[in-house]
């Protein structure tokens, strides 16, 4: 039975009014990297800037001012994910709680960034959403 339960990560959602699905994160990340190949060929560092600079604009930033190196290697590796995602139609305070989930990943302890994340239904709801709409399967 270890041996089954070894094979896969495993979780404990206790809330049963808001259940949680699993995603699939290997096929979020090849479908954000063939979003990036579609957008700059083989240029994947321009791709990465051009998606930094857009969730940028996205969200109301200027810069990353004021960010820790490990905030900023967050944003980068967040944003092909963001622009998979309609961000531009969400509301103002969602784009904000966004950079607050985002610069929490940075964080010592996954623990913040966990918080902040299920704080942010939006979020989540979209990645779900753009996962099924795109046939990435949850796990």
């Amino acid at each position: 039975m270890l041996r089954r339960l070894a094979e896969r990560h495993v979780f404990l959602d206790l809330d049963r009014a808001r259940p949680r699905p699993l995603m699939a994160q290997g096929a979020l990340g090849m479908h954000s990297g063939a979003a990036l190949s579609r957008r700059t060929g083989s240029d994947r560092e321009r791709g990465i800037e051009e998606a930094s600079a857009e969730l940028l604009r996205h969200c109301g930033l200027d810069s990353l001012r004021g960010f820790s190196p490990a905030e900023r290697e967050a944003w980068r590796r967040f944003a092909p994910i963001a622009a998979l995602l309609d961000i531009g139609r969400w509301r103002d305070g969602e784009r904000r709680g966004l950079v607050e989930v985002i610069r929490a990943k940075a964080g010592r302890s996954e623990r913040d960034f966990i918080a902040r994340y299920g704080a942010h239904p939006r979020l989540d709801a979209s990645l779900v959403a753009w996962i099924r709409r795109n046939g990435g399967p949850e796990a």
